[in-house]
């Protein structure tokens, strides 16, 4: 069992997300949840094996173990060829490939 794995069974009540918390999500991570954890609404996410967390989409992830923030590099290294192309979206996966759009779409 993963860490992930610990964690999203630590957590059995999943909250519905709202619209603005799935609109800021970085579109690299698809495997989340929403919980309630000592009154406040958070996000949980896998990044790899490990777990991260995130209350208010203006602040930063950080990892569930060392409480160190995440670096945006991190999250972007799930995406393959992200450095071929140019102005990413973080959150919507759309970016530019010689001059063209192009959106990323995980797991195809």
């Amino acid at each position: 069992m993963t860490f992930w794995d610990t964690i999203y069974n630590k957590y059995p009540t999943k909250l519905h997300p709202t619209t603005e918390e799935v609109k800021t999500l970085p579109i690299a991570l698809f495997n989340w949840f929403v919980a309630n954890d000592q009154g406040e609404r958070v996000r949980f996410a896998q990044l790899y094996d490990n777990c991260i967390w995130n209350i208010k989409p203006e602040q930063l992830w950080v990892y569930f173990q060392s409480n160190l923030p995440v670096e945006r590099e991190n999250i972007l290294g799930l995406i393959p060829y992200i450095h071929q192309v140019t102005e990413f979206d973080f959150y919507t996966g759309e970016a530019k490939y010689n001059n063209k759009d192009v959106c990323w779409a995980p797991g195809l």
